[in-house]
């Protein structure tokens, strides 16, 4: 996969290039950090659908929610917490600083 450059010489793929130099970056505690929250989140995430899940299928008959309703209530905490997000991005509180992300 190696191509010749214009004077002959082969260059070196930038996958390879990109990979060295990843892998020669210090693991430090923030990396550590950074890995810990994102597991976190996924874990959040993974329950918070499983319980929306398993809590609208009991629901659906006693409360007579249509299946256009189950639909919103399934995807309503991830689009609202999507909308924060950014919102909160765009606009910042008023003296509580820079955002941190």
């Amino acid at each position: 996969m190696t191509a010749t450059s214009g004077i002959g010489m082969k260059a070196t793929p930038a996958s390879h290039v990109l990979g060295r130099k990843l892998d020669s970056i210090p693991f430090s505690p923030f990396h550590l950090s950074v890995i810990l929250v994102l597991g976190f989140v996924a874990l959040v995430d993974g329950y918070d659908g499983s319980m929306t899940g398993t809590l609208l299928v009991l629901a659906k008959q006693p409360l007579h929610i249509s299946p256009g309703q189950i639909r919103f209530l399934a995807v309503a905490s991830s689009l609202a917490a999507c909308v924060g997000g950014f919102t909160r991005r765009r606009f910042p509180i008023i003296g509580a600083g820079a955002p941190s992300c």
